[in-house]
């Protein structure tokens, strides 16, 4: 690489521990020390899902100095390609098209990187205009699934290309527990049907009278929701039933992964969800939704799609794997742990990464 084909990484890393901010560290942690790599960091401790997408004041100065700091750089080391996570609202998709555009403008190459599934104004006629110039301004748009890049082409939008995420996972000697435990890794909020997970519970403890074991990590995404679901909880005696860990990031994460047997992600909607890797790579049979890129992540597996916010799906998937044996849950535990292998590890996605950015180089 030559020095003035510089590459000019924006990286949101942790916290919080989203699983965009994981992947910007995961390539932080490979690009610091490579040649003719610039590296612009955005953290804050002061940031986390309760307050995700909130107009806070504090913001708006955060966002101010972020931008003085990259024309800065930008002005001065005039790199090749800028690489970056657009958001997807109407008003994140605004602020960061100043960076879109003035890039563009000076015969830069902006890369973007979509860590959801689509952007939510494309079904604005307005906004839809206004945001397809946007992003029709950028070199290409990097998106999780060939399902996502199909529905953003839909919408007018070409400049797309597919890069599925990649993670590294650690072992654990942790045995698995005598009972089905399942498990649930995300926010805790409505979006992530969490509330539809609860209410399946209460469903099959009416119907069969079986208690399942659910551990859950993450944070409550407000006190609101936190007491509507310990609400229910308490109303229908699950209280044993149903733990709550909050959020983990250390080697305890993967001891309960380790001991867990099914993950539960009910999200209503997603890109391509890094709690889905971890699952497929420690062995976890997988029920989830089919929205976003989860379809084409477990294509060719034996895991149950269900259909976002349809409870009785999710209802009746649960009970479907109650009454598996365990020759069979153990199975599919091993068929996911080479899905991942194949696809999703940390080092496939590096190389990937690598290559494109080398290939853009060169041209």
């Amino acid at each position: 690489m030559q020095p003035k084909n510089k590459i000019l990484f924006i990286l949101k890393t942790p916290p919080p521990y989203g699983g965009g901010e994981i992947m910007h560290q995961y390539l932080y942690d490979y690009y610091k020390s490579k040649d003719n790599i610039l590296i612009l960091t955005l953290s804050s401790s002061r940031r986390n899902k309760s307050n995700q997408g909130l107009f806070q004041m504090w913001k708006i100065f955060e966002t101010l100095k972020f931008m003085l700091t990259f024309f800065r750089l930008n002005f001065k080391e005039k790199p090749k390609i800028i690489y970056f996570s657009v958001g997807k609202s109407f008003s994140a998709l605004l602020r960061d098209s100043i960076n879109i555009i003035i890039p563009n403008l000076l015969g830069q190459k902006v890369i973007l990187e979509l860590h959801g599934s689509s952007f939510p104004f494309m079904d604005e006629p307005v906004k839809h205009i206004i945001g397809k110039k946007i992003l029709e301004k950028s070199f290409l748009i990097r998106v999780l699934s060939n399902s996502i890049k199909k529905e953003l082409n839909n919408y007018g939008i070409q400049n797309t290309f597919v890069l599925e995420n990649g993670i590294k996972i650690f072992n654990s000697k942790q045995p698995k527990k005598s009972n089905l435990q399942f498990l649930f890794v995300g926010t805790l909020s409505k979006e992530k049907g969490f509330e539809n997970l609860i209410r399946s519970l209460i469903a099959i403890q009416k119907s069969s009278g079986r208690i399942l074991n659910l551990i859950c990590l993450g944070e409550w995404k407000s006190e609101e929701f936190k007491k509507i679901i310990i609400g229910l909880i308490h109303q229908h005696d699950l209280q044993s039933s149903v733990e709550f860990l909050g959020p983990i990031i250390n080697e305890k994460k993967w001891d309960i992964y380790a001991q867990s047997d099914v993950l539960i992600l009910p999200s209503l909607s997603e890109g391509q969800p890094l709690v889905l890797l971890e699952a497929l790579g420690m062995g976890l049979v997988i029920i989830a939704t089919d929205v976003g890129g989860i379809s084409d992540t477990l294509k060719n597996s034996r895991n149950l799609l269900i259909q976002p916010g349809n409870q009785d799906d999710l209802t009746n998937s649960i009970q479907n794997i109650l009454v598996w044996d365990v020759k069979t849950i153990r199975k599919i535990q091993e068929e996911n742990k080479q899905i991942f292998l194949t696809r999703f590890t940390l080092e496939k996605y590096l190389k990937a990464t690598e290559k494109l950015l080398n290939d853009i180089i060169v041209k």
